[in-house]
């Protein structure tokens, strides 16, 4: 595990922020100076806003069949780069840290409400963003999220929880 995380590390090393942006991904300036990547599939409905949360690893990309087919359903999709994911700067990587950063995208975009689909980490965004907004959240659905440490890999939570920690 530890030759995998200086492996990360290595590998990041030379890769600096920011990547310079695709088409098909928007950003928005951060007040730190970072950015946050977002892409959107538009529907019919503007009032109607899905956000979608990504694991790890992972992107909004991956929700590009999910958010086209949402859209060809009437709803505004949002699919967010979580800080240091995708298109996304680099910053605290806390789900906490996240979660503000969700907040922040939707203060900026002028979306009071949203239905909010959280995959894997994207969970714990999700659960976190309904903790200190719940007023902004309609609904939140969480697909194999986050889940009880104990019952993960080696069934051992002290064991589990220091490796997050380490990582």
């Amino acid at each position: 595990y530890a030759l995998l995380v200086a492996a990360s590390l290595a590998w990041e090393h030379p890769h600096p922020d920011p990547k310079p942006l695709p088409a098909d991904v928007q950003a928005l300036q951060m007040q730190d100076g970072g950015r946050l990547a977002y892409r959107t599939w538009s529907g019919a409905s503007e009032t109607d806003t899905v956000l979608l949360l990504h694991g790890s690893p992972g992107s909004s990309a991956d929700f590009e069949r999910l958010g086209r087919a949402l859209a060809e359903d009437n709803h505004r999709v949002i699919a967010l780069d979580l800080p240091g994911f995708g298109f996304s700067a680099r910053g605290d990587l806390s789900v906490e840290a996240h979660a503000r950063a969700a907040l922040t995208l939707l203060t900026e975009l002028r979306i009071p409400r949203v239905h909010v689909v959280g995959w894997s980490l994207g969970g714990a965004v999700a659960l976190h963003l309904a903790d200190v907004a719940p007023d902004r959240v309609a609904s939140l659905t969480l697909m194999a999220s986050v889940s009880d440490q104990a019952v993960e890999g080696s069934g051992n939570y002290a064991y589990e929880h220091a490796k997050y920690a380490a990582g």
